[in-house]
């Protein structure tokens, strides 16, 4: 069933009085849609609830089944996950999820044979990349260094997977106690393609395993410049007296298959929301539940689902004082901003701030929230003592002045405004954001026309699919007069942001300056029918009634 018929069924059923979900879940064909709906919004718990209701019907419905496993694995419920992935092995009907839910309980179980098993049958269904990595791991579980390296080797020569393979048979080889050709087969090759905070420390292990505490020492204050965190500085105190770091990356064959899914995980959600990426970083998180890195990756892909409560419990498995802490802490409570509860938001994070006042991001976060309930002077202030605190590299020096000119231009401050905004690009030039917001706001003032123009124009060639920055594009044409230039970037504004009413509002405005007073009308319509503020709707209506020449003239009078 689509979300449209799903809909409309259920706002049919709403009339009456019934809930769709009461009527569907009385039978499998029932349950099944609403699991379907479910999962489509990313509602991962109540889709698992609904397939499980919908095999209890009907144990032999295959979709069924398969719905309840990518469910569960998504929900973190690997146990019940792999209890259902077992039995549909053996069926020759199964898919990547199920293979991933039973490899992940096999390999907690320690029973590496029958990974081996599973993953030389071929009528099973494929992990991708994981397959070999999985198997030379397996091999190395059961005792057949051999072969695991041998596999190690082969996967290595294909080149779509060299970068990863190399990388796992180095961890393999640290494993084995061979740390000089750890070293050799982790190259600079392998360092660049996989960026992580894990991979850089394996290498400074491994380093110091071969008397090079100088080069593990210049390899991690490269990579963690900036912000190097309490873990890594531990690395570089050590390195420091002269001690040597244990190999401790992968500890058993369990880990490096959890390595093997976390690196995936993290390839997949790099670059956008990817549910699949979930299914990865999940069971990397039963593997190692202890490992910050795949902990936050897991709760960064469910905060990009939209799944803010899901994505707070795993922040709030991450241990204090461990790697990642303070994201995690910082994670609760965006995602309680995310939720609506914008008050347990800032609670959550002041708490914080009492145990670590002289962390910047923590004054970031404060900042964050209290722009979203518009107190536009604390956020100011949250701002400025972050500034105060970062050191003048810090990575997110150039964001943390971008929102206070956001916040010093919403108080009116235009020259402290313009000011940040410029510092920001300073430290961050060509940052699309902070290009787009000074280019409109002078825009909006009818200031520098012709240089907000060039930076807008900068910016939608950054990012032409940014519905803001577009629009932005064709309000400047607007403010400079032409209008007909104005008409193509906002109607592309409009498809990419259909529901903005300030889009919709803005598209009207240039219709109406080209006389197609009709088709404004019909976008200022439309705007209202989706929100605006109040002062913006009642302008709306007014040029509704009596156009948008008169309403420029009233304007100008006042």
């Amino acid at each position: 069933m689509t979300r449209t018929i799903f809909f409309l069924v259920s706002t049919a059923l709403a009339s009456l009085g019934l809930s769709a979900q009461t009527v569907f879940a009385q039978s499998a064909a029932g349950s099944y849609l609403a699991a379907r709906q479910a999962e489509a919004d990313y509602d991962f718990l109540t889709a698992a609830d609904y397939y499980l209701d919908a095999t209890f019907f009907d144990p032999e419905y295959l979709p069924s089944q398969r719905g309840a496993i990518r469910s569960l694995l998504a929900s973190g419920d690997i146990v019940l996950a792999a209890e259902l992935a077992h039995s549909q092995l053996t069926s020759g009907e199964a898919q990547t999820p199920t293979l991933l839910a039973a490899l992940t309980e096999d390999a907690l179980a320690g029973d590496y044979a029958r990974i081996v098993e599973v993953l030389q049958t071929e009528d099973r269904p494929a992990v991708g990349l994981a397959d070999g990595l999985v198997l030379a791991w397996a091999y190395l579980g059961i005792g057949d260094t051999e072969a695991a390296l041998a596999l190690f080797t082969d996967l290595a020569s294909n080149r779509r997977i060299e970068v990863f393979a190399s990388y796992h048979k180095a961890l393999a080889l640290a494993w084995l106690g061979d740390f000089e050709a750890a070293n050799q087969t982790f190259s600079d090759n392998v360092m660049v393609g996989i960026q992580t905070r894990h991979s850089v420390k394996a290498r400074a292990e491994i380093l110091s395993q071969i008397n090079r505490n100088d080069d593990a020492t210049k390899l991690l204050t490269s990579a963690f410049s900036q912000e190097p965190g309490p873990d890594i500085q531990s690395l570089l105190d050590k390195l420091d007296q002269g001690q040597t770091l244990p190999f401790e990356t992968v500890a058993d064959p369990t880990e490096g298959i959890a390595e093997v899914f976390f690196t995936i995980a993290d390839a997949l959600g790099a670059d956008h929301v990817d549910v699949s990426a979930l299914y990865y970083a999940r069971v990397a998180q039963a593997l190692r539940p202890d490992h910050g890195e795949t902990l936050l990756l897991t709760a960064d892909i469910l905060e990009r689902l939209d799944r803010p409560e899901l994505a707070r419990e795993v922040y709030q498995q991450v241990v204090p004082g461990s790697f990642g802490y303070l994201v995690a802490a910082r994670g609760v409570a965006d995602t309680l901003r995310s939720a609506g509860d914008v008050d347990g938001a800032i609670r959550a994070l002041e708490e914080l701030l009492a145990e670590y006042p002289d962390d910047p991001m923590v004054h970031v976060s404060l900042g964050d929230t209290f722009r979203t309930k518009k107190n536009y002077a604390a956020a100011e202030k949250a701002y400025s003592t972050a500034i105060d605190l970062m050191a003048g590299n810090h990575s997110q020096l150039w964001y943390t002045y971008y929102v206070r000119g956001i916040s010093n231009e919403r108080l009116k401050n235009w020259p402290r405004a313009e000011a940040d905004f410029r510092q920001s690009l300073d430290l961050q030039p060509g940052q699309p954001q902070v290009l787009n917001y000074l280019g409109y706001s002078l825009v909006e003032r009818r200031e520098k026309l012709d240089e907000a123009l060039k930076m807008i124009e900068q910016a939608v060639s950054v990012r032409p699919d940014s519905g803001y920055i577009v629009d932005s594009l064709g309000w400047v044409y607007y403010r400079l007069g032409r209008f007909d230039e104005a008409v193509a970037p906002m109607e592309m504004a409009v498809e990419l942001m259909a529901t903005d009413p300030i889009v919709n509002d803005h598209l009207g405005d240039v219709y109406w300056m080209v006389g197609r007073e009709y088709e404004a009308r019909f976008q200022w319509r439309r705007a209202l029918s989706f929100g605006p503020e109040e002062a913006e709707a009642d302008r709306i209506r007014r040029k509704l009634e009596v156009g948008l020449d008169v309403v420029l003239e009233e304007e100008a009078d006042d």
